[in-house]
């Protein structure tokens, strides 16, 4: 079933080669294509080799004549470098690789380096039937039978000791990776990192519970105390309120005011008993007394009055 599968994506990896990109050729069936292609002056053929194991390990991009280019290798007859080939999967599309390697060519014209046709490359009317056996295919290619791996990252420990098959197993088993990256060192300490916040937040959550009482306590304390502070306050503005009238009504300008207006009150007073006396309102006697009283009290308010003025004509004339 394994196979099934793997083959049935081999297939849809090949079909996505023909559909992206124009000009394929096939030279071996399900194993190798050719794709001509022009850049620049020079015309190149782009082969397209698929191993055994494909799409589980990358294609191999052969390039003919050879060229130099920062993808391709010092033999300047492979692609090695272009980044959909470094970050191939079984999952990534081989027409979008393949497309993005010509398109790269075509945008900048490689420098070719040798003239020498493609050895992979068979003539239209010899391309292989689509029976060539495996067997057959090595023969053809001798140096892809057994490909080069890839060393693995050393970052991550015990990836390198396992098997190929405990590899694919990685790949398709979600478990077993889930497993696996559990297993590994750094993510061990990580989940102690992990354990070790979630105890310390599970503690101030605690800590937090067991202070919510005394809080809501301070809460009604300082309703209390704003409540006194608002009362305070409201006092404090009417006492305010009559301290500013009471200076009014005692500031100097205003005790003059007031004495002036009290001289003639009893000025006027007097006047109306001289009035009285006159129309035989009242006798002698008592006209000289009040008339007396009022006029001695006049006189010295009078005489404060204008005391109290000379001041604050000279205290303002001093303050300017």
């Amino acid at each position: 079933m394994y196979q099934e599968d793997l083959q049935q994506e081999r297939w849809r990896q090949i079909n996505t080669l023909k559909i992206f990109n124009d000009n394929v050729s096939e030279v071996i069936d399900n194993a190798e294509y050719r794709i001509d292609f022009t850049s620049g002056p020079n015309k190149f053929s782009l082969n397209v080799i698929l191993m055994q194991d494909f799409p589980l390990n990358k294609p191999i991009l052969k390039i003919s004549p050879a060229i130099r280019h920062f993808w391709v290798n010092p033999i300047g007859d492979e692609i090695i470098s272009a980044p959909g080939l470094l970050n191939f999967t079984r999952h990534s599309d081989l027409g979008r690789v393949v497309q993005a390697v010509i398109r790269e060519l075509q945008l900048r014209p490689p420098v070719v380096t040798s003239h020498i046709q493609n050895h992979h490359a068979a003539p239209s009317n010899q391309i292989p039937s689509s029976n060539y056996s495996n067997q057959h295919y090595h023969q053809v290619h001798p140096s892809y039978s057994n490909p080069p791996q890839p060393s693995l990252p050393s970052d991550i420990p015990g990836l390198d000791e396992l098997s190929l098959t405990e590899l694919r197993l990685l790949d398709e088993n979600e478990d077993y990776l889930n497993a696996f990256v559990k297993s590994l060192p750094h993510i061990q300490q990580l989940d102690n990192v992990i354990d070790s916040l979630i105890s310390t937040n599970e503690s101030l959550a605690s800590d937090n519970l067991e202070q919510e009482q005394k809080l809501k306590e301070l809460s009604l304390e300082m309703k209390e105390k704003v409540g006194i502070l608002t009362g305070l306050q409201e006092k404090h503005e009417i006492q305010s309120h009559q301290y500013d009238q009471l200076v009014e009504r005692y500031s100097p300008h205003s005790i003059k005011d007031q004495l002036l207006t009290s001289v003639m009150h009893h000025e006027d007073e007097s006047d109306r008993l001289v009035e009285d006396f006159l129309g035989k309102q009242i006798d002698l006697d008592t006209f000289l007394n009040t008339y007396m009283e009022k006029r001695r009290v006049a006189h010295r308010l009078r005489v404060k009055e204008e005391r109290l003025k000379y001041q604050l004509d000279a205290l303002a004339k001093a303050s300017h």
